[in-house]
């Protein structure tokens, strides 16, 4: 991202309308895409774009990245990464090494950097978190470590046979990719 650009999505998304609409959500300005997972905090029985998502470390999963090339955001991430492999002594061998030193947490960590820095120096900063537009479904409601999975028919992501990306898009309709949150570096 930091040299090229471009969007990097996790091998478990599906695109359910083009990513085209990603440059119509903000305009011209915008440089960084990421999305945030609202998790349990909200009433998923309301559309997202009339509640605020809770910040956490862990709202920001690395499974969605869209950015221009060169975007000085990237050095606040890997300066990130690198503070926290340091932290952790670089010996980290269980999954939640993966989410504590590059994963979500860093992330998170340097989009309050980076907006920080934008603050400090009076830019604003280009950074669009998004919500239902990449992560419509919490991983809090569908993943098989979760005791609260919920069933929403055609659009039920665990079950493939159910799944229908149709039903998708009318069941969530400002979602441009969704996740089948498999977690395939999970150790099981």
């Amino acid at each position: 991202m930091a040299l090229y650009g471009g969007i990097y999505v996790d091998i478990d998304f599906v695109a359910v309308r083009s990513f085209d609409q990603l440059l119509q959500l903000q305009g011209p300005d915008a440089n960084v895409f990421l999305g945030q997972d609202c998790g349990l905090q909200v009433d998923w029985s309301k559309p997202m774009r009339k509640q605020k998502c809770p910040d956490y470390a862990q709202s920001l999963p690395n499974a969605f990245l869209a950015s221009t090339a060169g975007h000085p955001f990237w050095h606040h991430v890997i300066v990130q990464i690198l503070r926290e492999a340091w932290a952790s002594g670089s010996s980290s061998t269980d999954w939640n090494g993966a989410i504590y030193i590059t994963g979500p947490v860093p992330l998170f960590r340097a989009v309050s950097q980076y907006n920080q820095y934008a603050v400090d120096n009076g830019l604003q900063s280009d950074i669009h978190v998004l919500t239902d537009e990449v992560y419509p479904l919490s991983w809090t409601q569908f993943s098989p470590w979760t005791e609260k999975t919920v069933d929403i028919g055609c659009c039920f992501l665990w079950d493939s046979h159910k799944f229908n990306v149709d039903c998708c898009r009318e069941q969530c309709p400002n979602a441009i990719v969704m996740t089948f949150w498999t977690a395939l570096w999970h150790e099981t």
